[in-house]
């Protein structure tokens, strides 16, 4: 069961602070407008329109406000076990807005029965809040380990982010930063990596044209081509080409 204490629309101003403090009860706050930083625990969080955070009793926290902005204010008891960890993010994966939207309607309303609806409310951002983290709590690297083994294969061939995060159960968003954490790299500069590679043995070892290489590699343009290697080797392709075919020249023996 869910008790709410209070539900408020809160306004703050520019360079408002918010000094660091802790509450006896869950505390959930969704910002419609403004841009600032959370800080709680070790973390720190940029806030902007559509950001929320959520915090447990006894959690210390403040809020710093780089411009002006209006938020939603909830804080609550429960003794039921759908609380999720501390948490601050944006609001690109579960898009709480209209949920939160409804919650704004029904305090400006204040129609029969608006208290039922607003506990309600509160309870689905709770359960997709710990839905959330709890897919996330059964990350499979095999999945990961699959997708970089179908990259290294079809790298030089057109790869949608999109697709690749899709096939392993992952948001855009959440598939780069998995990714990233073990690789080292994101997606497109792992992909870019392996296309420049292939690009340079090839201005090596074969007698493709350079604009043939640009299309083996996967690269759509040859502008694209041409200014990425650059910026990745710090030559053009001809003249990379130029410096190692040159250095594999035999010597020519003197009769």
């Amino acid at each position: 069961m869910i008790n709410v204490h209070f539900v408020f629309m809160r306004k703050r101003r520019k360079n408002a602070k918010i000094v660091n403090h802790a509450h006896s009860r869950h505390e959930f706050v969704y910002f419609f407008s403004g841009t600032g930083i959370v800080n709680y625990e070790e973390n720190v969080f940029n806030f902007s329109p559509g950001s929320y955070y959520f915090v447990q009793p006894d959690t210390a926290h403040d809020e710093f406000y780089h411009s002006s902005g209006q938020s939603l204010v909830i804080h609550f008891d429960t003794d039921k076990e759908i609380i999720p960890n501390n948490l601050a993010q944006n609001d690109f994966n579960l898009n709480l807005y209209p949920i939160v939207e409804n919650i704004k309607k029904e305090l400006q309303d204040k129609l029969f029965g608006s208290e039922i609806v607003i506990q309600n409310h509160i309870i689905d951002i709770l359960i997709m809040l710990c839905r959330q983290q709890r897919f996330r709590s059964r990350i499979n690297p095999k999945l990961l380990e699959n997708s970089i083994a179908y990259i290294d294969e079809y790298y030089m061939t057109s790869l949608s982010l999109k697709e690749l995060a899709a096939a392993s159960n992952y948001s855009k968003d959440y598939y780069r930063i998995l990714f990233e954490r073990i690789t080292g790299k994101t997606p497109k500069d792992y992909i870019i990596t392996k296309r420049i590679n292939l690009a340079k043995k090839q201005l090596k070892e074969s007698k493709f044209s350079i604009n043939e290489i640009s299309q083996n590699c996967g690269f759509e343009f040859y502008s694209h081509f041409a200014a990425t290697f650059k910026n990745k080797t710090g030559q053009t392709p001809a003249e990379y080409r130029k410096e190692h075919t040159q250095k594999k020249a035999k010597p020519v023996k003197l009769l």
